[in-house]
């Protein structure tokens, strides 16, 4: 099937060759059926990737305001097979502004100053 051109299933990457497999592609599928955190979906926008998910989990919140992310029903095949048919037809084109937007969302600096307004209003409080 890879040689036609097909996905195939390549086991469990180790770190290293999942960072090599981020650099070298313009989108990523994530369509999980159950209840998904999406941590892999926060990677791919930091890496300004096309992204296409399933409306399940915690995707649909970190896909929020994402340039050009597609969230389709965990039935919705046909528009899963479509919307990647056009994304490849248009050139594969990434998913630009999304490591902007990600970066500012999820850097660890940023996570910590929301932290401590929290601590600080909680404190203000007694």
């Amino acid at each position: 099937m890879a040689a036609a051109g097909m996905a195939c299933y390549l086991g469990f990457p180790s770190h290293a060759d999942l960072v090599r497999h981020f650099d070298r592609v313009a989108g990523m599928i994530h369509f999980p059926t159950e209840e998904a955190f999406g941590s892999v979906v926060a990677e791919a926008f930091a890496r300004d990737l096309k992204m296409f998910g399933s409306r399940t989990g915690g995707i649909v919140e970190i896909a929020q305001g994402m340039p050009g992310a597609e969230l389709f029903a965990t039935e919705d095949w046909p528009g899963l097979t479509e919307a990647v048919g056009r994304w490849i037809q248009a050139g594969c084109p990434n998913g630009a502004g999304c490591a902007r937007i990600a970066t500012e969302r999820y850097d660890p600096e940023f996570y910590v100053r929301q932290h401590l307004d929290v601590y600080r209003e909680v404190l203000a409080q007694r």
